[in-house]
């Protein structure tokens, strides 16, 4: 088996394809798929296990079964988060799946009811890019400094999970750079580039999106070793530039 291998293919797809990933944590995902299939109308799921020894892909191969909207991705080794997110796309459109929105997900963030409408509520005003979560980065360090948690506070960039983002904006701009290696800082330097190509990006500040942390993705030794590799290639790929300072508008959005 190589890297990749579709399992089973989605029959339906919907107005937002979703793209989930995970390494182990089987609970975690039988219960984010437990709430977003509670929750969530109009969409399909391509869905990437990588590599998972704990039962994970049993259950996902039967959910894949009893689920027309699902597209089951087999890998034989953990490619991480930004490789991960990136085949999900790819393996998207090789199935001629045509969905205005991408959205990702992690497999530890639990939706409410209502989150998906509320997101297109935001992107109808103009976006192109919506967030769950919003991040202020140094201008100097361009390391993360404030977790947004006003609309009246300044931002730099949305977060992967929860962030939708337009089909054709990525057509124009491509996804995640994966010289960062498997995770870690994919999200700001897209956002930036997004941002320097004139596409705009907003903030869902009541996007009902519960996110728990993971345990088992990698230690946190490998976790420092992927930050600090990743850190040193963003830094680079941003030297010289302006971090964007956003503030999200349409604020009459959430009053509904």
């Amino acid at each position: 088996m190589q890297n990749g291998q579709i399992i089973k293919k989605a029959k339906d797809v919907g107005i937002v394809e979703i793209i989930l990933l995970c390494q182990n944590d089987l609970e975690v995902t039988q219960k984010c798929l437990e709430f977003l299939y509670r929750h969530t109308n109009n969409f399909s799921v391509v869905f990437i296990d990588n590599a998972s020894s704990d039962g994970s892909f049993d259950f996902l191969k039967k959910f894949a079964e009893n689920n027309d909207n699902f597209t089951l991705v087999r890998n034989k080794t953990d490619v991480g988060c930004i490789p991960g997110r990136n085949l999900g796309y790819k393996i998207s459109c090789d199935l001629d799946h045509e969905p205005k929105y991408i959205c990702f997900l992690d497999n530890d963030q639990f939706v409410s009811k209502g989150w998906l409408q509320r997101h297109l509520a935001v992107m109808e005003r103009g976006y192109d890019i919506v967030g769950a979560e919003a991040w202020l980065i140094h201008p100097t360090t361009l390391l993360p400094v404030r977790h947004n948690t006003r609309l009246d506070q300044e931002f730099s960039y949305v977060g992967c999970g929860g962030m939708m983002i337009k089909r054709t904006v990525i057509e124009d701009i491509g996804l995640f750079d994966e010289d960062l290696g498997l995770s870690h800082f994919e999200d700001p330097l897209l956002n930036f580039f997004a941002h320097e190509s004139g596409y705009n990006i907003g903030w869902n500040i009541k996007h009902g999106i519960r996110h728990e942390q993971q345990t088992n993705v990698a230690t946190n030794e490998e976790k420092r070793r992927r930050f600090l590799f990743a850190y040193e290639v963003f830094k680079k790929k941003w030297s010289g530039k302006t971090v964007p300072r956003m503030l999200q508008v349409h604020l009459d959005i959430f009053d509904l």
